[in-house]
């Protein structure tokens, strides 16, 4: 089996700090799938910040099947009036074993704006090799490329980005991790000054539970006892570049999950999840500081 891409790294436990927490934010979600292999998508939200002000999207999703090859088209359309088209064409295994093209396009018709990305995967035995070109009229022209090795468990991961506008390297990033069925560890070096450290583990089939951990050196944790912003009291832990949270998923019932997580700034996430019925499914959340 190969390995991931870069991008899914430490996916299952970025997913338990990041998924079911729709703080500040009130949404509606409507999916409607068609005979005709159509998936229809429509979105509104309202922030807490601004009841006023609201947003919407609709989205899109035809999915093909010729000969040897699945495609899918995406389309959406939002409140700002973007319009965006997408082709993802994968299954090339006819042709070139572990192949997937993507293509993604975004228009603004008041401001003229447009803005693209191409993206190429290939996934053998041992690698994954994940390289995407993207810019725009409002953004900077980058090439992004990472690759990916595993054997036994084992994987070994590099990513960095080249801004074609700048002529230059930029944001290098190295990982490395080790994968097993019920548990994954995942470190990364970011920049060559930061680091992170993800650990999943499914304890059974209801309960899931990870932690987070960023570092980066010259912004030591304040020693027990010590005031003020010179010990680091008073700047939060996003700030200092040091931070660890621990994060579970618990299965309640077989459509209801219950989510926690807290930090070191003693924010506490709370969340659960309930599919009332086929289609429909409600999600609270609160954070207590």
């Amino acid at each position: 089996m190969p390995p991931p891409i870069f991008a899914d790294l430490g996916r299952h436990c970025a997913a338990l700090f990041n998924n079911g927490y729709p703080l500040g934010l009130l949404k509606v979600d409507t999916n409607i799938k068609t005979c005709g292999n159509v998936n229809l998508n429509t979105g509104f939200g309202i922030k807490q910040e601004d009841w006023s002000m609201g947003s919407a999207e609709l989205n899109t999703k035809c999915t093909l099947n010729p000969p040897r090859i699945k495609t899918s088209v995406f389309e959406s359309w939002d409140l700002d009036n973007n319009l965006k088209l997408g082709i993802v064409c994968e299954d090339l295994a006819s042709y070139v074993p572990g192949i997937r093209l993507a293509g993604h396009g975004s228009l603004n018709p008041d401001t003229g704006l447009f803005s693209g990305k191409v993206n190429a995967q290939a996934k053998h035995n041992y690698t994954s090799v994940d390289v995407t070109y993207e810019g725009g009229d409002d953004k900077p022209h980058t090439v992004q490329g990472s690759l990916v090795a595993g054997l036994a468990g084992w994987l070994i991961g590099y990513k960095t980005n080249y801004d074609i506008n700048e002529g230059q390297m930029t944001t290098p990033t190295l990982a490395l991790g080790f994968c097993q069925p019920t548990y994954q560890i995942h470190a990364f070096w970011d920049n060559w000054e930061s680091y992170r450290l993800n650990m999943y583990h499914r304890i059974n089939d209801r309960v899931e539970a990870g932690v987070l951990t960023t570092w980066k050196p010259g912004n030591p944790p304040p020693p027990p006892g010590e005031k003020g912003e010179s010990a680091g009291i008073g700047k939060p832990a996003s700030e200092t570049g040091n931070n660890i949270a621990v994060g579970c998923r618990m299965l309640l019932t077989p459509s209801t999950f219950l989510r926690a997580k807290i930090d070191i700034d003693s924010q506490v996430g709370l969340g659960i999840e309930s599919k009332i019925r086929e289609g429909t499914t409600l999600t609270l959340a609160t954070n207590i500081d």
